[in-house]
């Protein structure tokens, strides 16, 4: 799990990407290699990729609204470069062709972009190379880790979210080994989340992909403790979607709910076998305890963790 970056390092990427971009000529709104306009050459090489797409697709490959995209493509095509095929299956749905002429031109303007990337790449040395490659395959992952993302919707529980929610957390500590009278899977408010996390300075906080509920977290005042800490509690993703960093999204959410309901701190306990949770932890920079804080009655819980959110 990466630390949070430095504000020096943001201000280093968005002049770098700058600099990248303006020195592409990515910039305006027309491709240097045939007059095109890039958006227009992004469409064409997206097509060229997957005879089943859809403008549905596309809008999300480009991160381009539906009506941008759908004007788009009625240009296109009126200029002879898009074709639209019928699905017979489907008639409803419309996949999307590239004529010859629009294969020349994309083809032109690909040569054309290697020669430039080429010229550039003759300053560096082999090894330089490889680093630019490297980091920039990683920054490329890392900004379709971000799109994919907002694709998931965060809000307050309601009732109607609590049986699912009840499941999503029982089902991810057995996956863990966690069970019993000593765990949170036994506590009395684990299906009525809704109303548990209703009281003064308690939240908890869903996700949704589409209209799947998808994993939660939430925070009250720690039990048994002062009343400037609160505990992060029940925290839990469904399997498909752990490891996509929406664990780094929603605590970074509860950590400034927390902030504004007046906590100075923020206590949490978990369980060896759950790694991948205290890397995440650690990274927002939460230290490991030596002994529980306040009276939970998790018993069955051995990693304590906390953090000083505010003076």
């Amino acid at each position: 799990m990466q630390q949070s970056p430095e504000p020096l390092e943001v201000d280093i990427v968005r002049r770098s990407t700058r600099e990248i971009l303006r020195g592409l000529g990515m910039i305006g709104s027309q491709s240097d290699a045939n007059g095109l306009t890039l958006t227009q050459l992004h469409i064409l090489s997206e097509i060229d990729k997957d005879a089943e797409i859809t403008g549905a697709r596309l809008s999300f490959l480009l991160n381009l609204d539906r009506s941008t995209i759908s004007r788009t493509l009625r240009g296109m095509i009126g200029m002879g470069l898009v074709t639209k095929i019928e699905d017979p299956a489907d008639r409803r749905l419309q996949r999307l062709g590239i004529t010859p002429a629009a294969k020349t031109l994309l083809e032109d303007a690909r040569g054309y972009s290697k020669r430039q990337i080429h010229e550039i790449l003759f300053h560096l040395s082999p090894d330089e190379r490889k680093a630019v490659i490297c980091g920039l395959e990683l920054y490329a992952g890392a900004i379709r880790k971000e799109q994919h993302l907002e694709a998931f919707t965060f809000r307050m529980i309601e009732p109607r979210d609590n049986p699912k929610m009840a499941k999503i957390c029982r089902d991810t500590m057995l996956t863990f080994g966690v069970s019993g009278c000593n765990s949170s899977a036994s506590d009395p408010e684990m299906d009525n989340l809704s109303e548990a996390y209703s009281a003064p300075n308690s939240e908890y906080w869903v996700i949704l992909h589409g209209r799947k509920l998808v994993g939660g977290g939430g925070f009250m005042q720690l039990k048994g403790g002062d009343r400037t800490v609160c505990e992060l509690q029940k925290m839990y993703f469904t399997e498909e979607v752990r490891g996509m960093g929406l664990g780094n999204r929603l605590l970074r959410l509860l950590l400034e709910r927390m902030q504004a309901c007046g906590y100075k701190a923020c206590y949490l306990e978990t369980v060896e076998a759950m790694t991948s949770a205290q890397r995440l932890y650690e990274a927002f920079g939460f230290e490991r305890l030596k002994q529980p804080m306040g009276n939970t009655g998790h018993s069955v819980c051995n990693v304590w963790y906390a953090k000083m959110i505010r003076d």
